[in-house]
């Protein structure tokens, strides 16, 4: 039985959302002290670096590895029904995000209420796309850039909710969008060495590998 085995399939495109300690965590630890300690303009430049070392890690798949599901361990900030997906999955989950994201900065930015709330299962990845999503991928770092540099409007308040964290303001939803690409980079990551590992012995997908550590993927 494949590691594979043992996690929830996303065949209805339900988020099942993060593991209750995870949940606690990201609530209230880490994405709070990324938005208190970061600048609107800096979590620019870190949207502008997370979604480069992403398309450096699409570089490294074959076309045959980019659509592998490959399933990895549990990851802070992702979901178990997460943990199976392809490479490919990931990118068409990333970009999704990044363009509902985008969307919802332009209203609160011109002090209007979003029409819709955030569906996470409209972001949900459809599987079938391959390599057909680096183009989307490259659209996404040059217009998401561009839109938060040049196309919102000078307007600060108001918020909109999020499914797991609750109601954010402009600059928390802009935060988040690094947040949520350095997760799915790290997840990339993670497939691309089980991959490699796998090659290396022969095709075993390495299932009793140990969980990535920061020395394996230096950039945090």
């Amino acid at each position: 039985m494949s590691a594979s085995d043992h996690l929830p399939r996303d065949s209805d495109g339900t988020a099942s959302g993060l593991p209750r300690l995870q949940d606690f965590v990201a609530r209230n630890v880490t994405f709070p002290a990324y938005c208190r300690t970061t600048s609107f303009d800096r979590a620019t430049r870190d949207f502008q670096g997370e979604i480069r070392r992403i398309e450096e890690l699409c570089g490294m798949f074959s076309p045959d590895d980019f659509v592998r599901r490959i399933a990895i361990p549990p990851m802070l900030g992702l979901e178990d029904d997460e943990r199976d997906w392809s490479a490919a999955m990931v990118v068409e989950h990333v970009v999704l995000v990044g363009e509902a994201i985008g969307r919802v900065l332009i209203f609160l930015s011109r002090g209007q209420t979003p029409p819709a709330a955030f569906d996470r299962k409209a972001v949900r990845p459809r599987g079938a796309k391959g390599v057909e999503t680096v183009p989307a991928l490259r659209a996404l770092a040059r217009d998401y850039p561009r839109l938060v540099q040049t196309e919102l409007g000078t307007v600060s308040g108001g918020a909109h909710p999020h499914p797991i964290f609750g109601d954010l303001d402009l600059h928390r939803w802009h935060c988040l969008s690094v947040a949520h690409l350095r997760v799915h980079r790290r997840q990339l990551h993670e497939i691309r060495r089980r991959i490699t590992a796998g090659a290396k012995s022969g095709g075993l997908l390495g299932v009793l590998l140990p969980a990535a550590t920061p020395d394996l993927d230096p950039q945090t």
